[in-house]
């Protein structure tokens, strides 16, 4: 055995050993990575129940927390900014212990905490936290400034803090005063009066369906989003400058002593709150002076908030006549002209019930729908007992919407929402009254022009329904020049005898299905007097389909087009429960028809001139 090779062995084995001692001694820490600085307080922000602000030697403002609100209680009694209280302790709950100068090495160097200002500190906050209470002093900015020495209550030691917490702390009581001109979320009211020479008005909140009501001058239903925007704008409404806190001052020279302007909000006869509206500045015409009854001081605020109260009473009532939710409504009522009665059927479905029972068309009853609810009334007279002079007694047209309900015993019961008399009209004008008022208003002629006013108006604008394989025949007429098209086969066509023209089989095909499943746009006009009033005596063409039916004569459906297209929708006519309807013919089907049938196989020289 070769013993010294065996012993450089062991050396190198040890060695190797005590190196990976070594090594993982000092691998340890670095894997687990820095400990995070301790918290610079001793609790924590959320804790804090108040605070006190000095600059210097000298007390600038304490607010304490109450009601779960922050309150200033120095210099004065004043709610304060929520958000810039709870900023600083945000911050200051942000600190940490990680940079600072002991007291031997401040000896070590000949320095004092005089050279870091916090002898006399630029701030010095006050921090209570139920029973404990702890101080912290803010001295100089670092040199590059973005960090500030500070000190803690009992600690010689100094630290380096981020600088952004000293620029939250306030400067002058007013930072932190709350800004809002009136926080009406803080009054219960239900009533609101506005006065001034030249303007008054009261509104009431109805507490049913949480809309607005003007009490005075004149009873009257209020415009609730106008309303809305308004107190919005209270609400908003932010003081510029605190100006005087003695409740006892001089008012005369803010022109208080004789407002311009008072707006009052209270519950019942009670006054809870009010902003009084004085002179404006000296060459400031955008700020005016107010004087708050619940705070009993006089600040600036903006002077716009007074011109958006001073309206009137007209600008501020509704004039939209109905304000129903067509959801809320199961049941309409027409009457007049025709005594229509429509009945909701599952959630979209309508069903004319009276004259006739007939599917209604749901979009045609949408489009009513919006038609009431999109009508404003201009006020003719407000009290009206004689409604003779208006065509209102009887009305020459009546709407009333209903909600349907059952009770537990299974009885039906219609619940009037709302409703609608139209009497006579003059100088494109239309009078009109709500059910529930005695207000006489009018409309324009336009808005009335399109209402509803008979069933068939309101009939579902589907005229037939037919497959493509159906159709035996298509004839075309137009003036005297006639074409007849057989159907032999799926996608085939040919002319029948005497008929000229090219067809085009697979557009033609695509086109009878179209029109086998055609719906109106727009009911126009009913009755064959009507019709010749819009050119229906000499169409420009016509189109007939005739359809087999086994066991009995072929069916025809006709539809005809007149040579007048107002507005440049096409207008189209056909028979339509028993009786001849026009009808807005869709544009885009038109012009396919023009293409695959007109133009084919009729001379220009056949169509009416």
């Amino acid at each position: 055995m070769n013993w010294r090779t065996t012993w450089i062995l062991v050396a190198v084995a040890v060695a190797l050993f005590a190196y990976i001692v070594v090594l993982e001694r000092h691998l340890t820490p670095t894997m687990e990575g820095p400990q995070p600085a301790a918290a610079l307080l001793e609790f924590k922000p959320e804790e804090v129940t108040g605070i006190q602000v000095r600059r210097g030697t000298e007390l600038l403002v304490r607010a304490e927390l109450t009601n779960e609100s922050w309150q200033i209680s120095f210099p004065v009694n004043y709610p304060a900014q929520a958000f810039a209280v709870a900023g600083l302790l945000q911050e200051i709950g942000k600190l940490n212990r990680g940079t600072f100068l002991r007291p031997e090495e401040l000896k070590q160097g000949g320095q004092s905490v005089d050279a870091f200002q916090l002898d006399i500190p630029a701030a010095t906050l006050t921090l209570q936290a139920g029973e404990r209470r702890l101080e912290l002093k803010f001295g100089s900015k670092t040199p590059v400034g973005d960090r500030v020495y500070a000190q803690v209550q009992d600690s010689a030691n100094i630290f380096v803090v981020d600088a952004d917490v000293l620029n939250r702390v306030p400067r002058t009581p007013d930072e932190w005063r709350d800004t809002a001109l009136l926080d009406l979320r803080k009054v219960a009211w239900n009533r609101m009066e506005f006065r001034s020479e030249v303007r008054k008005y009261a509104v009431e909140l109805d507490p049913t369906n949480r809309t607005f009501i003007l009490t005075q001058p004149t009873p009257a239903r209020a415009d609730t989003p106008k309303i809305v925007a308004m107190l919005g704008d209270i609400q908003n409404a932010r003081v510029l400058e605190f100006v005087e806190d003695d409740p006892g001052a001089e008012l005369g020279a803010y022109g208080l002593e004789s407002p311009r302007a008072e707006i009052l909000f209270g519950r019942g006869t009670n006054v809870l709150a009010s902003l009084k509206f004085g002179a404006s500045p000296t060459n400031d015409l955008d700020s005016v002076y107010v004087l708050r009854s619940e705070r009993t001081n006089v600040v600036r605020g903006p002077a716009g908030l007074l011109r958006t109260l001073m309206v009137s009473h007209a600008e501020l009532r509704e004039k939209r006549l109905l304000t129903v939710l067509p959801e809320t409504v199961d049941r309409i009522e027409l009457g007049g002209r025709t005594n229509l009665v429509l009945q909701r059927m599952g959630d979209t479905g309508w069903t004319q019930l009276q004259p006739v029972e007939m599917p209604a068309d749901p979009e045609l009853v949408g489009t009513l729908f919006a038609g009431l609810d999109n009508m404003e009334g201009e006020v003719e007279r407000d009290v009206v007992t004689d409604l003779t002079g208006y065509g209102l007694a009887p009305p020459a047209l009546q709407y009333r919407l209903y909600d349907t309900q059952t009770n537990a015993a299974g009885v039906v019961t219609n619940v009037l929402l709302g409703g609608l008399d139209f009497g006579t009209g003059q100088e494109g004008r239309v009078y009109v009254r709500r059910t529930d008022e005695q207000t006489v208003y009018s409309v324009a002629q336009t808005d009335f022009d399109t209402l509803p006013k008979e069933s068939w108006q309101l009939r579902y604008r589907r005229l037939w329904t037919f497959a493509t394989n159906q159709v035996t025949r298509v004839t075309v007429q137009a003036g005297d020049g006639k074409a007849e098209i057989l159907r032999t086969g799926p996608a085939e066509w040919e002319l029948a005898p005497g008929s000229q023209g090219i067809l085009n089989d697979l557009a033609l095909e695509e086109t009878v299905h179209r029109l086998g499943l055609l719906e109106a746009d727009f009911w126009v006009a009913r009755g064959q007097a009507q019709a010749s009033q819009l050119g229906f005596d000499h169409p420009q063409f016509s189109l007939t389909f005739e359809l087999s039916n086994p066991g009995g004569d072929p069916i025809r459906h006709k539809v005809e087009f007149s040579q007048a297209q107002p507005n440049r929708f096409p207008q189209a006519m056909s028979v339509v429960d028993g009786a001849p309807v026009v009808f807005e013919f869709p544009k885009k089907l038109y012009f396919e028809i023009i293409r695959d049938l007109i133009k084919p196989l009729v001379k220009e020289s056949d169509l009416p001139q």
